[in-house]
Formats: C-alpha cells, sequence, structure tokens
C-alpha cells in the first residue's frame, strides 16, 4: 500500500493481475500442511511463488511443505489452493502497547501524547497469524507530533526473523472514519501484525458536548459561557516519543501455549474447505508424514482425500512414499518395503475406482537449500510438491489426455536414491511412478500409473483427461437443469456433449479417424425410461475410444544373407 499523499503529485501501486476462478482449468493444484504463517483451516488461492510468501511466509527448515510448494511454482504451477493445518489451540504471539496511564484524580502521565489523539490508551499488537513464527517479532515505534503536513503521525519499523522486514510510514492514529482507523491502515500495510484498542483513552480536555479541547498541532481551545472553571490536566504531550515492543506467545498472567494435538482432524477439515473449491484438480499432502506421526491416523487420512477426490470425479490425488529412514535420514526404503507401503495403501482403499484418483512417486528429491550451511546445503524433501508443478505445466502446454512423464523435473539437483534398473520394473508394474535421474536429461517423472491395477483404470493420463471432461460436460449440462425432461431436452445434451468431445477428439485425446470411432453419444427414452423420467432424472451414455500412452517400445535388428542389418520397430 502507499502512505497516505501528504502533497499533491503523482503515485504508483503496482496490481497484480487475479484472474477469475475457473472449474474448466485442470492445473491447479490444493495443498494442505503445516505453513511457516497465514490463516488455519480454510482455502486461501495464491498466484506465484511471491503471493504465497506474503501470505504464508517464506522456507522453514523445521517444515517440508513450504519447500515443496516451492518447487510446485518453480515447475509451472501458476495457482494454488492452500490450506494451513495447525491445532485448535494454537496461540498468536502478542504485546501490549501502553500509550499512556492515568493517576487515581484521572490524569495522565507527562509523556502521554494528548495531541495524537490516540482512541485507546492502550493498544494489543498481536501477530498476523497464530503461530509460534511471531515469537521475538519486535515492533519499533515512532511518534512525531510534527509529521508530514504538519499532523501527528506513527512511523512502524517491524522485525521477524526469517521474514522479511517492513517499515510503514504516515500512520494518523487520530484517525476515527471507518476503514481509516489507526487499525484498519495497519492491517491494509503489513502482513505481520494486527492492533486492536484496549481501554479508551478518555481525557478531561472535552467540551459539554465530548468534543475534545486538543487539536491536532496540541493547541488547547477554550470556549466556556460565564463563569466556569475548566481544569487543564493533560498538556498536549511530548513532541516525539519511541516505542520498543517484543511479541510473545505468554499473555500476561504467563500461561504458556497448550500442547498440539488432533492433526489428523484438522488435515480431514482441510479436505472438506478444498472440496469447495471448484478449481482444484490436483490434490497433495508435502507434509503429512512430518505432522502426523500415528500410523492409524495416517490411514484415516489418506483414505479420506482419496476416496472424496473419487467422488467429486474431477480431481487427483499425489501421494508421498515414507520419509527416507535411518540414522542419517538418507537412507532410502527398500524396494520390498516400497511394495509392502503401496500393497497397504490398496488395502486402506479397497473400492478400485477410488484408487484411480491416486498415484504414488518416489522418490524423495534433493533440493538446494537457501537455509542451509556449508555442512547441509542441501534438504530432502518429498517429490509431490514438483510432480504437481510438472502436472500443470504439462496441461497448459499439450493438455490433460498427455501423460506427464518423461518430463523433466525443475528446480531439484538429485534424487534422495539411485534404484537399479532391475528394481524399477517392479515398482512399475505395482504403480509406483519413479524419478530418474537420465544422464545428459536431468531428473524426469518415469512412469503415469494410479493405483489401479486395472487396464481401464491404471494410467494417469486417462483419469485426468476424463476430470476435464467432466469439468466441462458439468459446464454445458448444469444450464439446462430443470427444463423440461423430453426429446428436445435430449437432442440439446446430445449437440453440447459432442461438441465438447469432438473438441477433445480434434485435441488428439481420442483414437480414432473419425469422430464416429472415437465417440458415441445416447441420450433418449432407453437411456432415460419413464420411471427415471419421473424422479427428474435423465441420463446420458457416453462410449469413449481413449488413446494409450506408449509406455515400452521395442526394436528388432537382424541382419540379412546379403549383410545388410534391418532395423524394425515392433
Amino acid at each position: 500500500m502507499i502512505s497516505t499523499p501528504e502533497l499533491p503529485g503523482l503515485r504508483f501501486q503496482t496490481i497484480g493481475e487475479q484472474p477469475a476462478p475457473s472449474p474448466l482449468r485442470s492445473d491447479v493444484a490444493g495443498f494442505i500442511g503445516r505453513t511457516r504463517r497465514g490463516p488455519v483451516g480454510h482455502a486461501v488461492r495464491v498466484q506465484g511463488l511471491r503471493d504465497y510468501e506474503s501470505l504464508f511466509g517464506g522456507l522453514d527448515r523445521d517444515k517440508p511443505f513450504p519447500y515443496s510448494i516451492r518447487g510446485y511454482f518453480e515447475n509451472g504451477g501458476q495457482i494454488a489452493h492452500v490450506v494451513r493445518v495447525a491445532p485448535d489451540d494454537v496461540r498468536y504471539a502478542c504485546v501490549t502497547w501502553v500509550i499512556g496511564t492515568q493517576d487515581e484524580e484521572g490524569k495522565w502521565d507527562q509523556d502521554f501524547p494528548t495531541a495524537g489523539r490516540f482512541r485507546a490508551a492502550k493498544y494489543l499488537i498481536h501477530a498476523s497469524s497464530p503461530g509460534s513464527w511471531a515469537a521475538g517479532l519486535q515492533v519499533t515505534i515512532n511518534y512525531d507530533v510534527n509529521g508530514p503536513g504538519g499532523k501527528p503521525t506513527l512511523s512502524l519499523t517491524i522485525v521477524c526473523p526469517g521474514e522479511r522486514s517492513e517499515r510503514i510510514d504516515g500512520l494518523h492514529p487520530g484517525e476515527t472514519q471507518p476503514g481509516k482507523t489507526l487499525e484498519d491502515q495497519i492491517a491494509s500495510r503489513s502482513q505481520l501484525i494486527r492492533i486492536e484498542p484496549r481501554g479508551e483513552a478518555k481525557d478531561s480536555l472535552t467540551d459539554s458536548k465530548g468534543r475534545p479541547l486538543v487539536d491536532e498541532k496540541g493547541v488547547i481551545r477554550l470556549d466556556a459561557d460565564g463563569n466556569q472553571r475548566i481544569p487543564l490536566p493533560v498538556p498536549p504531550g511530548p513532541l516525539s516519543r519511541v516505542w520498543d515492543l517484543t511479541l510473545s506467545l505468554s499473555d500476561s498472567d504467563g500461561k504458556k501455549p497448550l500442547p498440539e494435538e488432533d492433526v489428523a482432524s484438522q488435515y480431514n477439515r482441510a479436505i472438506v474447505s478444498l472440496g469447495d473449491q471448484t478449481e482444484v484438480a490436483l490434490l497433495a499432502t508435502p507434509s503429512i508424514y512430518h505432522d502426523i506421526t500415528d500410523p492409524i491416523a495416517l490411514q484415516w487420512v489418506l483414505q479420506t482425500i482419496v476416496r472424496d477426490a473419487s467422488e467429486k470425479q474431477d480431481r487427483f490425488v499425489l501421494i508421498d512414499p515414507p520419509p527416507p529412514h535411518g540414522e542419517s535420514g538418507v537412507e532410502s526404503m527398500a524396494s520390498g518395503e516400497l511394495l509392502d507401503y503401496v500393497n497397504q495403501l490398496r488395502a486402506i482403499i479397497p473400492n478400485p475406482i477410488h484408487r484411480r484418483a491416486a498415484a504414488v512417486y518416489h522418490p524423495w528429491l534433493r533440493v538446494n537449500d537457501p537455509l542451509g550451511d556449508a555442512a547441509e546445503p542441501q534438504k530432502t524433501i518429498p517429490p509431490s510438491g514438483h510432480v504437481a508443478g510438472v502436472m500443470s505445466r504439462v496441461d497448459r502446454e499439450r493438455g490433460a489426455h498427455y501423460t506427464p512423464a518423461n518430463v523433466s523435473v525443475l528446480a531439484a539437483v538429485d534424487v534422495e536414491t539411485q534404484l537399479e534398473r532391475n528394481a524399477g520394473g517392479p515398482l512399475n508394474e505395482a504403480g509406483v511412478n519413479l524419478i530418474r535421474c537420465v544422464p545428459g536429461k536431468g531428473l524426469m517423472v518415469w512412469g503415469g500409473r494410479t493405483l489401479d491395477l486395472s487396464r481401464q483404470g491404471r494410467f494417469v493420463a486417462h483419469r485426468r483427461f476424463i476430470h476435464r471432461l467432466i469439468r466441462a460436460i458439468r459446464r454445458v449440462a448444469e444450464p439446462v437443469v430443470f427444463d423440461i425432461n423430453g426429446p428436445e431436452l435430449w437432442l440439446i445434451l446430445v449437440r453440447a456433449l459432442s461438441s465438447v468431445l469432438l473438441e477433445a477428439f480434434r485435441g488428439g485425446a481420442l483414437h480414432g479417424d473419425r469422430p464416429e470411432e472415437a465417440f458415441c453419444v445416447r441420450c433418449d427414452d432407453q437411456t432415460s425410461p419413464m420411471t427415471e423420467r419421473e424422479l427428474g432424472r435423465v441420463f446420458c451414455e457416453i462410449d469413449l475410444a481413449l488413446t494409450a500412452p506408449m509406455e515400452f517400445i521395442t526394436i528388432r535388428v537382424s541382419v540379412s544373407r546379403q549383410g545388410q542389418v534391418e532395423v524394425y520397430d515392433a
């Protein structure tokens, strides 16, 4: 925000373009986890890494989530919906800013800045969001009775470890108009703190109508009828004053924050919150193993998020493998252990249709750590954030029907472990999508399968295309809800759905030389018999010939009798 202009002149302010949410997009990801700071418990739409950091803070070595969402944006993600999880009893760091005190006779101390016309004798300064991130945050407040334009003004300097410092000038403490009060001015210009008035600053220099007798310049106005004795207990106050304050998590009576608990329930609330965002098409929980240590609670959350995504039929879940283990923290799961884990996932997600809405990517990634040191310049993080960015980029460049594989992973320097080629085969057949370090190309996503092993539901590209198709069908079908259920409505639906499928056919998503070979839409009295029409229902059946991704290429080389080498692509 720009400081309130005191002199005529030209002012500039940069406002980033905020595109309207679109339910047709399939490149928008939703993230759940513990951020450094920010709003708790509800989805917040962010556009780009800078927007995320302004609301949720930067990196934190104790939290993998910020590193993962950073990888999402660095790999091509543009928009994300973020839900910060935190315990119900998480506290705000705060401090009380005492401007002045009164004695028993109602007289203010001599340091009270009367000319500032403060609305309160004290203010509660608290962090903009709960959590320990603001413990130790320092606020320096400078008061000047003769600020720009001759008005009393405040200047704030806010310093917080791990955050960008803020400098806010030109605050007017005496503003009373709604939206322009001191607390409103700070809320609109600071990402780190908020203030609330505590106790009204009532001095005795008021007339019979309650109007202050001290103006903005500290001049006392006397206006009396007849012989009246007007007490003057309050001088205009000092010309300047400085307050140095530090926020802490302990309140005035010395109580400490309650321990964190029941994070699993917070995750489930976050799933519900993201479920209300029609724009979200990808789901990731990069810090779930860091946040939830109870195996039963962990399985419950994973089962819930996959089931919810499958029932909504328009979103896809990216599941990370368990973190590396061992004393050094860099020992990877053996292939057998990973296969056991994937089988456990299928056991807690018994419905094969639900399994089609999720995929596992392995292994974890090594990224450069700006907070690291010479001993540990890199950090190991889960791959879901980077993979979500890759999917988002491929969706926009090629379409949702393209397999997000054989694509470079950016902003990562290495995989946490290199698998032998023979070990990758069983993992691929089990539905584990590998991230490989390919010589000359760097890190590549090398798999595109879901948790469902059936032929109908095993390809990520098929699921993602169907999700995109469902979003498009909703858009064309919702306007005809409540129309008369008859041949005219059926024809409208067939035409609308056929136009969507024809576009997909022309984009290469469907197999066939002609549209008739690629898809078929039926909506008539056979698909919607009278018993269903009496219940207000209409059914359309769509047959699709989806193109299958080519996973294996076999090249045969033979030598003829004439000594010629012949190559066949089989």
